[in-house]
């Protein structure tokens, strides 16, 4: 089976699997107001909705021919702040720790 080791910068690893199903977070800072909203708007929009984490996925991971898992894995972190698996999605990684990544 293709797998595929994430290193992460304090040490710890996540093994990955072909046809693995993960997750990603994309987070938005608070103060990132788009020019065409109002400021009073923008109050009240980050009063009602606080957290502006957009979480989508599933996502699987395909194998390339010739890189095998990396592509899918580096257009997962390239694209989300964080990121989860279904096999424990209580474990949530940053996708900006990543050092490494070796395809098996």
């Amino acid at each position: 089976m293709l797998t595929a080791t994430i290193h992460f910068l304090d040490g710890e690893t996540l093994t990955l699997n072909v046809n693995d199903f993960v997750w990603g977070i994309r987070t938005a800072p608070i103060n990132d107001r788009p020019k065409k909203v109002s400021k009073k708007n923008w109050e009240k929009i980050t009063y009602d909705f606080p957290n502006k984490d957009e979480i989508n996925g599933p996502f699987e991971l395909n194998e390339h021919i010739k890189l095998g898992l990396v592509p899918s894995i580096t257009k997962l972190l390239n694209n989300y702040t964080f990121f989860f698996t279904d096999d424990d999605p209580g474990t949530v990684f940053a996708s900006s720790k990543v050092v490494k990544i070796v395809s098996h």
